[in-house]
């Protein structure tokens, strides 16, 4: 509770920018050695002329696991120009929660860029492609004891969102 306790530190940065600004991204297909997983993610922050700092949450499905894997982050976040097709970068760090008797959550690092399109008033759609990168650790539980184990699920990431 306090790691997101702690990132929700860089809201009151939106209240000192010119403007704040909402994403709601989604359809995130993650293509690794998994099978591919289904996304979405939701932002809130500030923007600084055409940057922005903001912090945020994802919910993310991996297939065949019986929870959702649900990253936390931070994010730093490049719109280009408001009124025109312009380049889009976002960086996400935090950490990812997936919390039962077998898996304790681990780091989260999203990376992506792609295009925003203009649509109406300081709104855009954005279509993104980047790298997941999320860590966690299994316990294995047998006559030996426990013994941990280090996994990932990472590789590549497509999205469409909108900026409010």
């Amino acid at each position: 509770m306090k790691k997101i306790a702690a990132l929700f530190i860089f809201l009151p940065l939106a209240a000192h920018s010119q403007h704040s600004y909402a994403t709601l991204r989604g359809f995130d297909f993650n293509y690794s050695k998994y099978d591919p997983s289904i996304g979405a993610e939701f932002s809130l922050g500030g923007l600084f002329d055409k940057a922005g700092l903001g912090v945020g949450i994802a919910v993310i499905k991996i297939p065949n696991a019986s929870e959702p894997y649900v990253p936390i982050f931070a994010e730093f976040t490049y719109f280009g120009a408001s009124n025109k097709v312009s380049p889009y970068l976002n960086v996400q760090g935090g950490y990812g929660i997936y919390q039962n008797d077998f898996v304790k959550g681990g780091p989260y690092f999203h990376p992506n860029i792609g295009v925003a399109f203009p649509a109406k008033k300081l709104t855009k759609i954005i279509l993104s492609a980047g790298y997941v990168s999320s860590d966690f650790s299994l316990k294995e539980y047998g006559r030996t004891g426990t013994l941990p184990l280090s996994s990932a699920i990472s590789g590549f990431s497509l999205s469409i969102g909108a900026k409010f």
